[in-house]
């Protein structure tokens, strides 16, 4: 059995500056790697599935929002009820499965960062 020993000179992998890319050593020889196609072709068929499995059906949109949403919270307690924060501080109620709005309110002058409903109960967080 050969054994080899690396010596590799630290300033061959520096960066000189902070934007620069790292050098990642690569072997790219074909007898090394004999098969290199397949598994690329096994990781491509693999990546094609799973974007398939992901893939939902567009279901339809909910009108009525103007600005673009920046927060969505799922209501554990009633199925099928949603909050979503708008850009321009407005927090919305939607029944999904009738797909109409329940409550609008203003609630913030900026946008709604973030949404959290509170267990068991009516009242919800948001996060300006």
């Amino acid at each position: 059995m050969r054994i080899r020993m690396l010596c590799r000179n630290p300033s061959d992998f520096r960066r000189e500056t902070a934007d620069d890319i790292f050098k990642i050593p690569r072997n790219q020889n074909a007898t090394e790697h004999p098969f290199s196609s397949e598994r690329e072709y096994v990781r491509a068929m693999n990546a094609a599935k799973l974007g398939r499995m992901m893939a939902k059906p567009f279901l339809g949109a909910l009108e009525g929002t103007l600005e673009r949403v920046t927060a969505i919270s799922l209501n554990t307690e009633t199925l099928g009820v949603v909050a979503v924060g708008t850009a321009d501080g407005k927090i919305q109620s939607w029944d999904i499965a009738k797909k109409n709005k329940l409550v609008e309110v203003l609630a913030h002058e900026n946008e709604v960062r973030g949404i959290c409903h509170f267990s068991k109960s009516r009242l919800m967080y948001t996060v300006v």
